[in-house]
């Protein structure tokens, strides 16, 4: 607070002297009272400052902020909207060019559509030019007309009218005619897969047929001397060619009709979103069908934590699904696909579960005896550091460390005993649950204060360290004093020796050249024998890193809550 009130004074002090804009924001009066006021509150901090509390300096910082803040907003001001009002201009003139690329590309565009964004440009633009007129008439030591960020305020809607715009839909046929041309697309489909492998097969044994004839040809025909010939220069003849842009007459648009355009593309966009969910669910249904069939067949880690029996009625089930989904599939709603999904993730969760808990739970267990060794080590260097502890403060944290190591030492021995196909004993959640009590144990014992000596001692430490600040600033004093009259001193006599010796010759001296001697060193470098990484290992490994962040953010939460409750 100190420092901050300081700094303000000194710079307010150097821009009302010497920055030229705010001399054009603010009157001449106003300038002589700011400065009579920065050089009370700077005689202040020098006197009485150095034992003003945090909140007294606060609120001398913000009397004086009472009239300066005005004067730097307006200079901002008249630096940034100049700015702002270029990017307006430049935004609309993009605009209007948008939106006449957009009725040319979208015929089904009509007036009804454009004339939001038109109306909006329009408005922009009328106030844009009253705006400019009144802050031209108005002084620049007066509150402006306008503001740069009333100007950017004004572009979001602009930006959404348009967006909105560009999403208009082509008008839908009726039903009946849909599902004819879904039926149809569907016999395309199969008919252009026939044709392209009958047209590859073909392609096939046409070139299998000529690269044959080419060699036969090659064989028979006699080598002929190659001949050298120009090829005519092409003339090209250049038009110019005269352009015309015409713009239709917008009619204003009417209040009703808004609020028509809002519902059609508010309804627009609910279609648009209950289609895009119901996409999703499709291809999330198709994507786990078709991962947990790779795993099935090919990770070892699922066939370690799984019977025969459950992955031959797994996968039955899988197969069933997919069929499903090819047939009827295409036609079933959202709630239907996630039910489905649902249905397979009851038998395919708890296996992934066991083979995830399979990978982590070595990881955990070595983490957590790291961190039960770590802390032992941090209570032993505070034990040495802060003397004043005692057992009853050490106590809290071995006990929580000891009850951690018997916890792992009786759950790994049953984790043991139980095979990989059944549920775990223990999980690496579990694991990780147990370290923030220790943690925070361990920050109680590292903030244990020293015992308090009496409020007497205190008192006269306070007045010897006010005693102790004076006599350091006699002695800067003192000492800068001295260190000018000694310059001053040396600098006189280095002129009076200057005039005293005779003016000497310059003697050009040639440098002895430095022998440097090159070693060309011999460099190896060795890679490492890399094995190739599987997609699947690659969504494995993405999601394992996904759980261990959210658990790790949860820790950090729970960490934070509990410090919030003790501060």
């Amino acid at each position: 607070a100190f420092n901050a009130l300081e700094s303000y004074i000194y710079v307010t002090k150097e821009k009302l002297d010497d920055n030229e804009e705010v001399k054009a924001c603010s009157t001449p009066e106003l300038r002589e009272k700011f400065s009579e006021e920065l050089s009370a509150m700077s005689t202040w901090l020098d006197d009485d400052g150095w034992e003003a509390t945090t909140e007294v300096l606060a609120e001398k910082l913000g009397q004086l902020k009472l009239t300066g803040d005005p004067i730097f907003f307006r200079v901002k001001q008249q630096l940034e909207r100049p700015e702002a009002v270029a990017k307006a201009k430049q935004m609309l003139a993009a605009v209007d060019d948008a939106v006449l690329n957009l009725t040319k590309k979208m015929t089904w565009l009509n007036e009804s559509h454009t004339q939001i964004v038109t109306n909006k440009t329009d408005n922009l633009r009328e106030w844009l030019a009253n705006v400019t007129e009144e802050q031209e008439s108005t002084p620049a030591y007066e509150d402006p007309a306008f503001t740069a960020e009333e100007v950017y305020r004004k572009f979001p809607a602009i930006e959404d009218s348009l967006k909105r715009l560009q999403r208009v839909p082509k008008p839908t046929p009726p039903k009946k005619e849909k599902k004819e041309k879904k039926k149809e697309e569907k016999e395309k489909r199969k008919k252009e897969k026939e044709e392209r492998r009958l047209k590859k097969e073909e392609e096939k044994a046409k070139k299998k047929e000529e690269r044959k004839e080419k060699k036969k040809e090659k064989k028979k025909k006699p080598k002929t001397k190659k001949v050298c010939t120009m090829k005519e220069e092409k003339r090209v003849r250049r038009v110019a060619l005269s352009v015309s842009a015409e713009t239709p007459d917008i009619k204003p648009f009417n209040a009703t009709a808004i609020r028509e355009t809002k519902k059609i593309l508010k309804e627009y966009d609910e279609r648009e979103a209950k289609i895009r969910e119901r996409a999703s669910a499709f291809n999330a249904l198709e994507s786990y069908i078709y991962v947990t069939k790779e795993k099935l067949d090919d990770n070892e880690e699922v066939k370690a934590c799984s019977t025969p029996e459950l992955r031959e009625k797994f996968s039955e089930e899988l197969s069933a699904m997919s069929t499903w989904l090819d047939d009827d599939g295409w036609e079933a709603t959202t709630e239907v696909l996630a039910e489905k999904l649902g249905q397979l993730k009851l038998t395919g969760d708890p296996i992934f579960f066991r083979v995830k808990q399979q990978l982590e739970r070595p990881e955990a267990v070595a983490k957590a005896k790291q961190m039960l060794a770590a802390v032992d080590d941090a209570v032993l260097n505070l034990t040495k550091k802060m003397t004043w502890l005692n057992e009853s403060h050490t106590q809290i944290v071995t006990n929580k460390t000891d009850n951690l190591r018997e916890w792992l030492a009786n759950v790994t021995e049953e984790q043991e005993s139980t095979p990989a196909y059944e549920d775990p004993a223990f999980t690496a959640e579990e694991v990780y649950r147990k370290f923030p009590a220790i943690e925070d144990s361990l920050k109680r014992l590292q903030r244990v204060p020293k015992p308090t000596p009496p409020k007497k001692e205190k008192k006269e430490k306070k007045k010897e360290e006010k005693e102790k600040r004076k006599k350091e600033k006699e002695e800067r004093r003192l000492k800068k004093e001295e260190e000018k009259a000694k310059k001053k001193e040396e600098r006189k006599e280095k002129k009076k020796e200057k005039k005293k010796k005779p003016k000497t010759k310059k003697v050009c001296t040639m440098k002895e050249e430095k022998r440097v001697r090159r070693v060309a060193l011999s460099v190896s470098a060795e890679t490492p024998d890399i094995k190739p990484f599987n997609a699947t290992a690659i969504r494995e490994t993405k999601k394992i890193l996904k759980e261990y962040d959210e658990r790790e953010a949860k820790i950090r939460e729970r960490a934070s809550a509990f410090n919030a409750l003790e501060s």
